[in-house]
């Protein structure tokens, strides 16, 4: 197997984890934590929108989400996948990370596999195995202890290699700190710049891209682009199976309100969308008002983000109610929401039409939280 299928099926296993979570501990919620002095004795498996584990995994270690903190101790693989994340803490055997910003900052005692858009392994990395990299803008300040392959735009290096490195994308950088104890083989449209002071002490052979290698390298990014749409929709299906799992009867009576009055409900989503943050702002600018201010301004981000989640679940419950309009209206269940979660995100990929059916549903899904909340309300008084 060649480096450049190994970096998809690597991938492909990361994120086909989930289908095989036995014997372990699964959790998830708005913002899933992991104290320092805990230790778990097997594998954890978590999703939610903030992760942070800092305690001891004795175990795998797979978690989705939008933001990832990983500051304890895995022994065994993590497998990462989220917008934002960021490693601190020690993985005992192979890394397997896919997301939009990832920094690493500790000690892999296996390979490291990773893709994402802005990627950077600093100065206090070590991976003890073979690095695998694709991404937009790559940044080695670390250690490598075997071979490097970078496929994407931009890499800079300066940390120290010591095995072989390969490049193929837009422009390589050797910082003046760069130590390649191997060989270098690149390819990308210009010469690399190699700063003063930077070392390779095997064989450097450049490959100056031809139109079709640049075509080659467009094709690199496509496929960066499609992991990171599967790892967006595989974090919406990771809320949504969490909102079902701790808030069943929520969000069955928010897409039953949704459906119920659609129109009302955009209406009602539209007007709070605009009027709330006014109200806020106000409530903070009064002396007497400003802690209701910032409740308000919690309220109104917690409000959206549910939103955000119930919009793809609301499109279910109203494929639901189309298809069994002949027979009596049942509940939204766990397929139909995972069928318009994805059928959403697809959506986003039809101009104009996509983005407008998103707003949409995101209003009355909106309208239909606020409204439940505020008979609710009524109702205590």
């Amino acid at each position: 197997m060649n480096k450049k299928t190994k970096v998809f099926v690597a991938l492909a296993v990361a994120l086909l984890i989930p289908a095989a979570s036995y014997a372990a501990i699964v959790g998830g919620s708005e913002n899933y934590r992991v104290p320092a002095d805990t230790i778990i004795n097997e594998n954890l498996y978590a999703a939610g929108s903030t992760l942070s584990i800092s305690g001891k995994i004795f175990g795998d270690l797979l978690l989705a989400g939008g933001n990832i903190r990983v500051d304890g101790t895995v022994s065994k693989d993590a497998a990462l996948a989220g917008g934002t994340i960021d490693v601190s803490g020690r993985v005992e055997d192979d890394l397997r990370v896919a997301g939009g910003t990832i920094t690493l900052q500790s000690s892999v005692g296996g390979d490291a596999v990773i893709a994402g858009g802005t990627i950077t392994l600093t100065s206090g990395s070590v991976v003890s195995g073979d690095v695998i990299i694709a991404g937009g803008q790559v940044t080695l300040d670390g250690t490598a202890n075997k071979d490097v392959t970078v496929r994407g735009g931009e890499l800079l290096i300066n940390g120290t290699i010591n095995g072989d490195v390969s490049f193929k994308g837009g422009h390589l950088t050797l910082g003046k700190t760069a130590v390649i104890k191997g060989n270098l083989s690149y390819s990308s449209e210009t010469a690399a710049t190699i700063e003063s002071g930077a070392k390779v002490f095997g064989k450097t052979e450049f490959t100056k891209q031809t139109r079709a290698a640049h075509e080659n390298r467009r094709n690199v990014f496509s496929q960066i682009f499609g992991i990171i749409f599967i790892i967006k929709l595989l974090v919406s299906l990771a809320v949504v199976s969490v909102g079902f799992w701790l808030f069943k009867k929520v969000v069955i009576r928010v897409s039953e309100e949704g459906e119920a009055r659609f129109m009302h409900s955009v209406g009602f989503g539209f007007v709070f969308l605009i009027i709330a943050p006014i109200f806020s702002i106000v409530l903070l600018v009064s002396i007497l008002g400003s802690l209701l201010g910032v409740f308000s301004i919690f309220l109104y981000i917690l409000f959206l983000m549910s939103a955000k989640i119930m919009a793809g679940i609301l499109l279910g419950g109203l494929l639901m109610k189309f298809q069994s309009k002949t027979v009596p209206q049942t509940p939204v269940t766990w397929q139909a929401a995972y069928v318009g979660t994805i059928i959403l995100n697809l959506l986003w990929f039809i101009p104009i039409v996509g983005p407008l059916v998103g707003c949409v549903l995101f209003l009355a899904s909106l309208g239909a939280i606020v409204r439940i909340a505020w008979v609710n309300r009524m109702r205590v008084r």
